[in-house]
């Protein structure tokens, strides 16, 4: 690695590191960047301008560019030429990824940006493709001072490495779901893209929390196929065409063909689902997507994606994906050892807690559509939670109860 861009890199991770908003200690600094604690402090002098200083801690003080410049006195220690040289390319480089989104920008605010002159961003903007070969797209020469420049392809993403371990963990949850398809190249191309410029390996050390993750989770027997129609219907929702799909009914164990307008996709407990109108019954069905055994586009159909119609709302009181006409009001109480659990976590956006008992048990209401699903999410806590109210509700679980009950003392076979 030439000098240059291991100073970039030094200067970048000083950047990100601040920039979180958290105070850091110079000895976390020195060991996150393999630098000693003098060095750092040229690399602090050389970013004053683009960061707090103040948020970086030394002996449990904070600094400022005074107490920095003093400490680089004492101990003979200046800012090289390539050290500014350094700072200035990447801030050049964080004020392209900012611009590029947005059709780029012209020398001139590149050179206001910078400080610098124009002349200067030139030669920084030749040393950035020649030095650490990074494409420039650069403006025709007709457009003149208007021209604007960005960088090629994909701009680099202003995420430390801290931000890139969280984005690198979603990408791993969807292993074996409808997402499969590509994880595996985005996941390349997430480490190809943030160490181009910006971190070694060893700094955001992906490939080894990879292998200290290990995600518990339903999978997918046959994630291709699953996937690939995840793709179909997320390019039949883009553009508005009708898909015909061959679709598994759980409840009479058939296949039923469909014609339907997709409208929207909801992710519930992990598994997805197409709402969408299906033509045959000219009214909205749900569709869990894994059970699409075989999907095809009618590019030619195209339809209208109704003015009045909100995902969020055709959604929001359902407990799962089960359609209901009216919600209910349940209300459910939970045994000490599992209230601290059930406080956590928010199960439904209705969830509210009415009662805190002395017993260390709480009540809990919702309100909800889908009673089927509830039912069976209530039963997995077995003694832990008991059904309060509707009493109609209650007399439905006692009926559950007894036919499990009946089903366990007889041993004839399902």
């Amino acid at each position: 690695m030439s000098r240059l861009k291991r100073e970039m890199r030094i200067y970048q991770g000083i950047v990100d590191s601040v920039k979180e908003g958290n105070e850091v200690e110079t000895e976390q600094l020195c060991s996150l960047l393999g630098i000693n604690e003098k060095t750092l402090f040229t690399y602090l002098e050389s970013a004053a301008a683009a960061i707090d200083v103040g948020m970086v801690k030394h002996n449990g003080q904070a600094l400022n560019i005074e107490a920095i410049k003093e400490y680089n006195r004492k101990n003979k220690m200046s800012v090289s030429k390539v050290m500014n040289k350094s700072t200035r390319l990447a801030k050049l480089i964080n004020v392209l990824n900012q611009r590029t989104p947005f059709g780029g920008a012209t020398l001139g605010e590149l050179a206001e940006k910078l400080d610098v002159t124009e002349r200067t961003v030139y030669r920084d903007l030749c040393d950035l493709e020649q030095e650490l070969n990074i494409r420039i797209v650069r403006p025709d020469r007709n457009m003149g001072e208007k021209g604007r420049y960005k960088l090629d392809n994909t701009y680099l993403p202003a995420i430390s490495p801290e931000k890139a371990m969280f984005i690198y963990l979603s990408l791993l949850q969807q292993k074996e779901t409808a997402l499969t398809l590509g994880t595996q190249e985005i996941k390349e191309a997430l480490i190809g893209t943030l160490t181009r410029n910006r971190y070694s390996l060893q700094a955001i050390a992906l490939k080894e929390l990879e292998s200290r993750v290990y995600i518990v989770d339903e999978a997918l027997i046959d994630t291709e196929r699953v996937s690939k129609t995840f793709l179909e219907i997320l390019h039949a929702l883009n553009q508005s065409y009708v898909i015909y799909i061959e679709y598994f009914l759980s409840y009479n164990q058939e296949i039923s063909k469909r014609l339907v307008e997709p409208y929207g996709l909801v992710c519930k407990h992990h598994n997805w689902y197409l709402i969408g109108k299906c033509l045959e019954k000219n009214d909205l069905r749900t569709f869990r997507i894994d059970q699409i055994e075989y999907i095809s586009p009618r590019q030619h159909q195209k339809f209208l994606y109704p003015a009045d119609f909100q995902l969020g709302e055709y959604v929001k009181d359902r407990w799962g994906v089960f359609e209901e006409k009216e919600a209910t009001h349940i209300k459910v109480q939970f045994a000490p050892s599992v209230a601290y659990r059930v406080k956590k976590i928010k199960y439904h956006p209705s969830q509210m807690i009415e009662e805190e008992r002395e017993d260390g048990s709480i009540v809990v209401s919702f309100k909800i559509k889908g009673i089927i699903e509830f039912i069976s999410w209530l039963l997995q806590w077995k003694t832990g939670a008991k059904l309060l109210e509707p009493p109609a509700l209650q007399e439905k679980m006692r009926k559950i109860a007894s036919q499990i009950e009946a089903m366990y003392a007889d041993n004839s076979v399902l």
